[in-house]
C-alpha cells in the first residue's frame, strides 16, 4: 500500500485502475453503481511551464475529477489513453 484515501462519495470501492501517463486513478463503486475519477497529485505543463495543484488553492492532497453511473456493479476498471 503506497497511500491510502477516503471519500464519502464512494460507497463500495472495490477495483483501482491507474493511469499510464498522469495521476489519475479510477475506482469502481460496486454497489454504487459508479466510476468515480481522481487526480493525485501536481500536472506539470512542461510546454508552457505551468503547474496545476489539487484543489483550488493547488495543494489538497487529491481532486475530484467526476463519475460515471453504470447500469450494472462496476468491479474492475481499466484506463487507456489513445492519442
Amino acid at each position: 500500500v503506497f497511500r491510502r484515501m477516503q471519500d464519502a462519495r464512494m460507497d463500495d470501492p472495490v477495483g483501482l485502475g491507474v493511469a499510464d501517463r498522469g495521476n489519475i486513478v479510477s475506482v469502481a463503486d460496486f454497489r454504487g453503481r459508479k466510476l468515480h475519477s481522481f487526480r493525485l497529485n501536481v500536472i506539470n505543463d512542461t510546454r508552457n511551464g505551468v503547474v496545476y495543484g489539487c484543489g483550488p488553492d493547488g495543494t489538497d492532497g487529491y481532486e475530484y475529477a467526476g463519475s460515471l453511473s453504470v447500469p450494472g456493479m462496476p468491479f474492475l476498471v481499466n484506463s487507456t489513453n489513445v492519442n
